[in-house]
């Protein structure tokens, strides 16, 4: 009987020593996975074109040894989308060493002069960056208005401009990147013109998609047949080209 408590004590206590050691050691490790210099899991950034990954783990104020455990995906999302260059922006967590940051940014599509230089202006109007001079403009300036006393942040909200930037935005890359210039000073005749000075008669605001559609379809095949225009008009249900 004596021997038996014994044994019962003796088991007791190693199973005492056990659980503590086990919780030790649990701690331990729980301690080393969360320090914020041990590097632990990936974060993937997706969707990003303009800002690179190094910024954008500054602006989410991630360091480069990171420790994903210790990342808050919350004031993660906050902060990307308090940068003006992010429209939207989503941050999830997969499984526990993962996580995703899927961005979309606000893409430049023109500039526009204004009182203290020039404005570049995202598809929404807003204002993402001014210049006091631009050597070389690699979007097209709209022109006939000048801004006043509108800055970084700011929404550009005449509506000629806005229709203008629908218009753009419609146009893919490669289009956009063809036109000089949208000039709006009459607000019922807009004119676009190419890098290569062929003028193409917008008219008014109405059929701003279908236009978009033309200058698209238009433009590829001077290129791709090499013909040489005065102007294009798209005024009319057909298009009209007068060539040189």
């Amino acid at each position: 009987m004596e021997e038996d408590k014994k044994a019962q004590r003796s088991s007791k206590g190693k199973f005492t020593t056990n659980a503590i050691l086990l919780l030790i050691i649990s701690f331990c490790i729980f301690y080393l996975l969360t320090l914020p210099s041990f590097h632990i899991g990936t974060v993937t950034i997706t969707g990003n074109n303009i800002l690179t990954e190094d910024e954008l783990f500054n602006i989410a104020q991630i360091p480069k040894q990171y420790n994903v455990l210790n990342v808050n995906v919350t004031e993660t999302e906050k902060r990307l989308k308090s940068d003006l260059r992010v429209e939207k922006v989503t941050v999830t967590r997969k499984m526990f060493t993962e996580i995703v940051i899927n961005i979309e940014e606000r893409k430049p599509i023109c500039y526009i002069a204004c009182d203290y230089g020039f404005l570049q202006l995202d598809k929404n109007g807003v204002i993402l960056t001014a210049f006091k001079n631009v050597k070389n403009f690699n979007l097209p300036i709209i022109t006939g208005m000048v801004l006043e006393n509108l800055y970084i942040g700011d929404i550009v909200n005449d509506g000629n401009i806005k229709s203008m930037l629908e218009y753009l935005a419609m146009l893919d890359e490669a289009t956009l990147n063809k036109l000089s210039e949208v000039n709006i000073s009459n607000q019922d005749y807009f004119l676009a013109y190419t890098t290569n000075s062929v003028q193409i008669k917008l008219g008014n605001k109405e059929r701003l998609a279908e236009k978009a559609n033309l200058t698209k379809t238009l433009l590829q095949e001077l290129s791709s047949k090499n013909m040489k225009v005065e102007y294009i008009d798209l005024n009319y249900a057909t298009p009209f080209m007068k060539f040189k």
